[in-house]
């Protein structure tokens, strides 16, 4: 009960944020129609400076909140439950140990039988030493005929895409503020179909679905080199909105 009191303060500023971002309404609805959950509505709120520090804050509040190994796992069984109403999920052991739900006899036993197994000294296992074989297929070929796609983020002059340009991925999109830097970058990386100047200057919903995001946003706030301002420094958006945009796509 102590703990739920001591919580209760933070979700409700949570909830005051989250409803302060949805009247705000500054980025398009996700294409799937779906409701955008609170870390989404936060990331949101952080594109105002003078919010950015309370919306960190919260999203902070948020990570520590799931950091229960037991509400995480409670949490992915509900989601289970929704996108497969037809499945029978029974509770886990994690689960009854927790608490969560009143055990039968066989999962008393079964939660006997973990606790013993927690109290023996763990079996040693040496497994044959094999040697290795060439690998029998590309390691992309598992997606059915299609390139992976990337978007990249303070590309620079495209040499990391230009890798994945020489591997046989299709750069989809770079991103890259300095003119002089995406000329050279249009040259290693022909591949890419979209060039923007700057991540904050597209809605996250623009940009476009692809398999995988890279990039390489200002560092100087992190950097023995900087100020170490971290998340206080006003150059951190770049990377903020990089977890923006991967928070819409779901790369």
């Amino acid at each position: 009960m102590a703990e739920e009191l001591e919580l209760q303060p933070s979700v409700d500023r949570t909830a005051k944020l989250v409803w302060e971002a949805q009247q705000r309404q500054q980025f398009k609805p996700l294409a799937s129609g779906a409701d955008k959950p609170e870390v989404l509505w936060l990331l949101e709120l952080c594109a105002n400076k003078s919010r950015r520090p309370d919306a960190l804050g919260a999203l902070e509040e948020l990570v520590a909140r799931k950091v229960d190994a037991a509400a995480r796992q409670r949490e992915a069984v509900g989601r289970c439950a929704r996108l497969v109403p037809d499945a029978e999920l029974r509770p886990t052991a994690v689960q009854i140990m927790a608490g969560a739900s009143p055990p039968t006899v066989d999962e008393a036993d079964r939660v006997r039988e973990i606790r013993a197994a927690m109290r023996t000294p763990p079996y040693l296992f040496s497994p044959p030493v094999t040697t290795p074989g060439a690998p029998d297929r590309h390691p992309w070929d598992g997606l059915v005929g299609v390139k992976p796609s990337f978007t990249e983020v303070a590309c620079g002059v495209g040499m990391f895409a230009a890798c994945f340009h020489a591997a046989g991925a299709d750069v989809q999109c770079l991103i890259e503020p300095r003119d002089s830097a995406m000329r050279l970058a249009k040259i290693n990386v022909p591949s890419a179909s979209r060039c923007l100047r700057s991540i904050t200057e597209v809605d996250p919903a623009d940009i476009g679905w692809t398999h995988g995001i890279g990039g390489g946003p200002e560092c100087q706030p992190f950097s023995v080199a900087g100020m170490q301002l971290a998340w206080a420094d006003s150059r951190v958006y770049t990377m903020i909105r990089t977890l923006h945009v991967a928070a819409v796509m779901q790369p």
